[in-house]
Formats: C-alpha cells, sequence, structure tokens
C-alpha cells in the first residue's frame, strides 16, 4: 500500500546524520563507550548498595521502591543502570537480536508494508536529573550522563538507518524550565507537551501533504502527578486539549478517525495524562491540526508483562506514519536484569515472524 504522505528524504537523513554528529562527538568526549562506562563503577556501586534487592542472595532481583528527601520515587527502573554496555535475546523470527536490531527489524517490516516507522527515544529521569539518584556521586562528571548503554543504542539505532528522534539533548536544552518528569518515573504534563511539539516539529519538516482539519481546543487544568497518581500526590498544571461537540467538552484521548494517518504506540510512558486530554498524542494532534490515534501500550521489549503481538502490529498498518514512543532504556530495564546473574538464559522478546 502506497504512502499518501509525501516524506522529504533529504531532510529525514539530514536530520539522523545531525543527530549522529552529536553522538559521535559526545562518544569522543567521554574517551570512549568502554571507558566511560567503566568510570561510572562508584556510581552502580551506590544504586547496589541504596537502591537494588535481591530475593534470593545474588540470585533473584526485587523491585525496591524509595521515596527521595524531595518527595522522588525511585522504583524497578533503576536496575537498567546497571545493565551491560551490551547484549543480546531472543526477538524477531526466534534469532538472538541486539536491542538496535529489535527496532530496526520493526522498522523494516513497515517498510516493506508501505510504511513510515518514527522512533521516538525518551531517557530516564535520572539520565537527566542525576542528583535525584545520588546527590554525592560523580555520574560521569559529563552532561553526557549516567548511561552510556542507552546513547550507544541511540546510536546503533540511527546507523542502522531507522528514522528516529534522540530526544536526551532535547530533555537536556528543557530540563530547567519545568520539571520534565513526575515524581514517579513517568514523565510530567509539561514532559508530554515537550515530547508532543517535538514529534510535530519533525513530521511537519520532513513530510508533506498532512491534512490539517482538526479544530482542539485547550484550557489550563490542575492535573494529579500521572494517570497513575492519586488524590494524596502532587499536583501540576497542564494544558488539557479537547473537542467541542454541542457544547460538551471530550476530551483527546484515543479517539478513532477514519480520516487519520497517523497513529502512535509505545510502553506505560504514553498514558500518563492520556485520559486528562494532556499526554503526547493530545498535544501531537493539537501541534499538527490532525488526529493522531492513541493506539496504546504495545511493549516491543516485554519481560514481566505481555510483548506486542502480531496481531497488534497488522492493526497498525491502516496507517500511513505509525510512531513509537519509549524509555530509550525499555530493552535494558525489561531484558537487561536478566544478564547480571543470568547472562546465558535466552528470554524471548517478540518471538514470532515479521
Amino acid at each position: 500500500m502506497k504512502n499518501t504522505l509525501d516524506i522529504n528524504l533529504s531532510e529525514v537523513e539530514r536530520i539522523r546524520q545531525q543527530q549522529l554528529h552529536v553522538l559521535y562527538k559526545e562518544e569522543q568526549r567521554t574517551g570512549g563507550y568502554e571507558k566511560w562506562y567503566k568510570q561510572l563503577a562508584q556510581f552502580q556501586k551506590t544504586i547496589y548498595k541504596q537502591y537494588i534487592k535481591f530475593g534470593i542472595p545474588g540470585k533473584i532481583y526485587r523491585p525496591q521502591i524509595t521515596v527521595t528527601n524531595t518527595g522522588d520515587v525511585i522504583d524497578h527502573h533503576i536496575i537498567s543502570y546497571l545493565a551491560p554496555l551490551t547484549f543480546q535475546r531472543i526477538g524477531w523470527n526466534g534469532k538472538r537480536l541486539f536491542p538496535y536490531e529489535q527496532i530496526a527489524q520493526l522498522s523494516e517490516f513497515f517498510r516493506k508494508k508501505g510504511k513510515r516507522f518514527i522512533y521516538a527515544a525518551l531517557p530516564n529521569k535520572g539520565n537527566i536529573y542525576p542528583s535525584i539518584i545520588c546527590e554525592n556521586i560523580d555520574c560521569g562528571g559529563k552532561i553526557e550522563g549516567n548511561a552510556p548503554q542507552w546513547r550507544k543504542f541511540m546510536r546503533n539505532v540511527l546507523e542502522a538507518g531507522v528514522e528516529a528522534i534522540d530526544f536526551f539533548p532535547i530533555f537536556i536544552r528543557n530540563k530547567d524550565e519545568h520539571s520534565l518528569f513526575s515524581k514517579k518515573h513517568h514523565i510530567s504534563a509539561y514532559g508530554a507537551k515537550i515530547v508532543g511539539q517535538s514529534i510535530a516539529e519533525y513530521i511537519s519538516a520532513t513530510t508533506k501533504g498532512i491534512p490539517k482539519w482538526i479544530t482542539l481546543n485547550h484550557e489550563k487544568c490542575h492535573l494529579y502527578c500521572s494517570d497513575f497518581g492519586s488524590p494524596d500526590v502532587f499536583k501540576e498544571v497542564a494544558d488539557v486539549y479537547y473537542i467541542l461537540d454541542k457544547n460538551e467538552k471530550i476530551l483527546y484521548w484515543n479517539q478513532f478517525d477514519k480520516k487519520s494517518k497517523i497513529a502512535i504506540f509505545g510502553d506505560c510512558n504514553l498514558q500518563s495524562y492520556c485520559s486528562h486530554g494532556a499526554g503526547i498524542s493530545a498535544n501531537l494532534s493539537y501541534a499538527l491540526n490532525h488526529p493522531v490515534y492513541n493506539a496504546g501500550r504495545m511493549l516491543i521489549y516485554g519481560l514481566a508483562e505481555r510483548p506486542i503481538t502480531r496481531q497488534e502490529l497488522d492493526g497498525l498498518l491502516k496507517y500511513d506514519i505509525l510512531i513509537y514512543v519509549n524509555f530509550a532504556s525499555a530493552p535494558f530495564v525489561r531484558s537487561a536484569t536478566l544478564s547480571l546473574k543470568h547472562p546465558s538464559l535466552g528470554y524471548n522478546w517478540c518471538n514470532f515472524k515479521l
């Protein structure tokens, strides 16, 4: 099926090379990923000591939730900082794959179907605000942060030719204006706005022919820290988007429209603020003036929870542009935990043929 939206391939390539240039310079400044990783030994030891718990000594990892002095919650995602620099797991077609190969093969699957795949990789909270994890520990001493695993993964993704948006430098530029994350590991309403607008800017710069015919209204509203919040947790101000239908305000969440040409899916981060009309998809729709279908949670790297199915992938083929949003640490937090004590274990990510 031919894509009805014209893609500006030269602009896509220009942006890809620009992002690679940033990563190459970053790697050069740190002396290479291997050296950078070794420099974080004390940082990793601190994580082991303060935040990691094993049910059976040295055998079974159990998540441990810690609330810091600032009220920030550190949960099981912290384990991803201890992941090896590189690893493989059983993925598509039953083959052992590096995490970036999982993304690359998914991109190729959609390309062969005449669809466009865009990977939006978000950094973790502790990658942008390292003092939350350990205030007095050197996290590398560089703005590149404390996760060379994820930065190498991002470089590999771009080098594989995947159309992707590296959000680490975008978050670094915006980290001081408002908090980009909630008290948990989810992005904040402001973070969702930055992601939605940035994806919209990228699509607008690289695409021609997007019908601009949706009308969304918006207003300021106090929201709890995420869709997973409760009345006793921190509130924040957010832009809430809605459709006005006969004076009824319908929050923009995942309104399905057969005329929509864009769909977005991802891990739990995508769901933050969605039901409030303030999530990534609502911000993206507003910025593009085009309806974006929120296909919901589909895990490319499943471990404790169910990974994406072939049926779900096929259901996305009705759209021309597919946007996958997740934390760049996703393959590490959901798969690399096994490598810490069981490096030979071949866990199946999504063991079906593309």
